[in-house]
């Protein structure tokens, strides 16, 4: 038999010996995926958000291809080109990212060699980068970004330069430089006109209220945010409503209201369930999961955390994929099952390393020292805490510094 056609269990013989093959078939079988339809005591709302299914990724690829074929050969150019840009954005809204880099590999291809494109071929590059930033592909998106630019540049276009500023500052905040990431924002903001760039002056606000979130500036961050709602409503723009809906949940969450951090979460997913926007559904599925599980509702936090691992797996958004394992191992360590808790949170630990956020590292890092805090682990917790603290140190996230300076300094003391 073949490699690639053995089960798990059996390539896992040739690695391990017995005894740790049975301790991963124990994890494995411990029932913490939802198998069996919902908990009992689900609302209507919960009920419906946990039964939306996905589109799926083969129909819509298939899809895709036939009506980029259908057009090549029924529109003429400039509408093929319209058609084309509309498709490689619906696309990304949809979360199918590898049909919208197909989408802009073929644009491209079709207009590189007329000069009269070139401002197309710009923002069909610009998107490139965009969607590598979005599969965690920094590399790639900045070597996109810097080509956008030039063209922009070239073109004296204000507007695409400030989007790629705004795109900038975004990878910037996901590697928790923030610093960098205003800076580039505010660059953004200097090349637009106020009368005539509203959306996007709305989403630079949105994202500058997000940095303002995580340090715990919380009233900067809620005016951002409203004046980003205000653009988003008058444009009547849905998609970027459901995302300023998930960052008021985020804002309400960390600020301990609960109650209305839920509230706008739900709003959040009814907006972009009626779009099929699966970023942001996953998002604030990740989210919900947390919050039950801090009221101790272990099924609807289980059943939101699968959901949003299940569409994040979809759209390869491994930032997310890493945060969700955090939310489960915080879930297991509260139901008592230590080992798979730890496990969900070393995983989450390794891919927040190996993608350079050091927000999510800190979190998880921080759960999981309070985990070995648990089992008496006092050495391990102060390594974990100490690293830890060095993330939120640069991101300067004054509430969890002073947390976690307070608990190194309990467990040192345990230690004399």
């Amino acid at each position: 038999m073949k490699p690639q056609t053995l089960p798990l269990s059996e390539v896992l013989k040739n690695y391990f010996d017995d005894s740790a093959v049975l301790e991963f078939e124990k994890l494995l079988n411990k029932k913490y995926f939802l198998t069996t339809g919902f908990p009992r005591h689900i609302s209507r709302e919960n009920k419906k958000q946990l039964a939306y299914q996905t589109p799926a990724s083969v129909d819509f690829n298939t899809q895709i291809n036939l009506a980029i074929t259908f057009a090549e050969s029924k529109l003429p150019q400039n509408r093929l080109i319209d058609f084309l840009l509309y498709l490689g954005e619906f696309s990304i809204a949809k979360g199918e990212l590898i049909s919208s880099l197909d989408v802009y590999d073929f644009l491209i291809h079709k207009i590189r060699k007329n000069k009269l494109f070139n401002s197309v071929v710009a923002y069909s590059v610009l998107a490139k980068a965009d969607i590598y930033s979005r599969m965690a592909e920094w590399d790639k998106s900045y070597r996109f970004i810097q080509k956008a630019k030039k063209y922009f540049i070239d073109q004296n276009d204000y507007r695409g330069s400030a989007k790629c500023e705004n795109l900038l500052g975004t990878i910037y905040g996901d590697l928790g430089k923030l610093k960098k990431a205003i800076s580039h924002f505010e660059k953004s903001l200097s090349f637009l006109n106020s009368k005539k760039d509203n959306g996007l002056i709305g989403m630079l606000e949105m994202n500058i209220g997000i940095l303002n979130n995580i340090q715990s500036k919380h009233e900067a961050a809620f005016i951002y945010f409203n004046r980003a709602f205000n653009k988003f409503r008058q444009l009547g723009d849905k998609r970027r409503i459901a995302e300023l809906k998930h960052n008021f949940g985020m804002y309400y969450m960390n600020r301990g209201d609960f109650v209305a951090g839920m509230k706008e979460f739900d709003e959040s997913i009814a907006y972009s369930i009626e779009g099929d926007y699966l970023p942001t559904i996953a998002l604030s599925y990740s989210a919900k999961s947390f919050l039950y599980s801090q009221t101790k509702d272990f099924a609807l936090a289980d059943a939101f955390a699968e959901k949003a691992l299940e569409i994040s797996h979809k759209l390869g958004d491994k930032l997310s994929i890493a945060d969700i394992y955090k939310i489960k191992g915080i879930i297991e360590k509260q139901k008592g099952n230590i080992t798979l808790a730890e496990q969900f949170l070393l995983s989450s630990i390794r891919l927040n390393q190996e993608l350079e956020n050091p927000l999510n590292f800190s979190e998880a890092s921080y759960e999981m020292a309070l985990l070995c805090i648990s089992q008496q682990k006092h050495k391990e917790a102060i390594t974990y805490l100490e690293n830890s603290l060095k993330g939120f140190v640069s991101l300067n996230v004054s509430i969890m510094i002073s947390k976690v300076q307070e608990l190194i300094k309990e467990e040192r003391d345990l230690l004399k």
